[in-house]
């Protein structure tokens, strides 16, 4: 697909090549070779997944920080009222319907047995593993050459509001950012918060396919569990943040975002929160490994706008509202390569143009008779 597009780009310069002298064809190889090598830099720049590597070093990191955060008394109030079995023996009968059913019955369960403060400690250590985990290896994609990127990263990322908010409430935000380093196989992780998740999905074929699948398969085990969570997303919160409760404005301005953004998962999800209806301020947790992505100024002005979730968690004013939704605005506007609007109509691997190209490739081959499945 997207070296069709590559292909498509060249012709055309070649085309406004014929009939010209040898000097004005240099030219044209050279700007062939420049959207060459921006195509090949933006696609080196996304880590592969799954990633084992990642995955076992999570692992370690987790048991790593085991200790130090199982001393530190977080109060995990939402851990114990919807998770902990031990604490709550009745959501073992009825857990919360707020979740995917899988979250509770499977994802989670093997921690939810355990006492409750050893299941939160090891939480949070798997929190704080993924948000540094994750950070080194944007940077490590992005910066090759400049490890201090890296560690700056984690720095912001570590002391921004947004991972101790997630520890002292002992949310479980973190099983996604855990299932980004395994898609496809962490498809499950990662559609377990689909305020977030589902918009990660988005970045390729293959993604959403498994994502479909696995839809398919939790409707036969679970029924239709998706009007449960309709339901709950309902429900009125003092700091629900989604455009439901400030603007139907920003439910476009997230559409909007979400046609022009490319294949970077953090982006997708971005853009997602903007769409979604309910979003409190820790599930914004997902987008901290962003800090890894971006350099400079730009790790400043990101930590900056994190600290806008303290307002909206002290205050929870309509102001406060907009105010934080500059967090995933600034996510998406300083991770983007480059806001020049031909160039993002342009980009190939945009969720528009890659929808108009699948849609395209349907169209022929349908005309043709064959088969519609394809490469993604």
């Amino acid at each position: 697909m997207r070296s069709g597009f590559r292909l498509l780009q060249i012709n055309l310069i070649v085309l406004q090549a014929a009939g010209h002298d040898r000097v004005k064809t240099e030219q044209i190889n050279k700007e062939v070779n420049i959207i060459m090598t921006q195509s090949n830099t933006r696609e080196s720049n996304f880590p592969r997944t799954p990633d084992w590597r990642a995955l076992l070093a999570i692992i370690a990191g987790t048991v790593l920080y085991y200790l130090p955060l199982s001393r530190m008394g977080f109060l995990g109030h939402d851990w114990l009222a919807y998770f902990a079995v031990q604490a709550t023996p009745s959501i073992a009968q009825h857990p919360n319907p707020s979740y995917p059913p899988w979250v509770l019955s499977v994802t989670l369960r093997p921690l939810m047995e355990l006492s409750p403060f050893v299941g939160l400690a090891i939480l949070n250590a798997l929190t704080i593993s993924c948000i540094v985990v994750l950070t080194f290896r944007y940077a490590r994609f992005a910066w090759p050459n400049a490890p201090v990127v890296a560690y700056m990263g984690v720095l912001f990322a570590l002391f921004s509001p947004l991972p101790w908010m997630m520890m002292w409430l002992g949310q479980v935000d973190t099983t996604v950012l855990l299932g980004l380093v395994m898609l496809p196989f962490g498809v499950p992780l990662v559609l377990g918060k689909l305020h977030t998740g589902l918009w990660a999905v988005l970045g390729s074929r293959r993604d959403i396919l498994w994502a479909a699948a696995w839809g398919l398969i939790s409707l036969v085990i679970w029924g239709f569990w998706p009007l449960s969570i309709l339901t709950q997303v309902a429900q009125q919160h003092p700091i629900i943040m989604g455009w439901r409760s400030t603007s139907p404005i920003f439910l476009f301005v997230g559409i909007g975002l979400l046609c022009v953004t490319n294949r970077d998962p953090l982006r997708l999800m971005a853009a997602g929160t903007f769409i979604s209806p309910y979003m409190m301020p820790y599930h914004y947790l997902v987008l901290l490994p962003i800090f890894g992505r971006v350099n400079g100024w730009k790790q400043v002005v990101l930590w900056l706008g994190s600290l806008t979730f303290i307002l909206e968690t002290g205050l929870s004013t309509p102001a406060t509202k907009v105010l934080a939704l500059s967090f995933p605005l600034l996510v998406w506007l300083l991770s983007t390569p480059s806001l020049r609007p031909r160039e993002l109509l342009n980009d190939p691997d945009t969720i528009l143009n890659r929808s108009l190209t699948t849609l395209n490739d349907v169209r022929q081959r349908l005309s043709s008779r064959q088969p519609v499945l394809g490469k993604g």
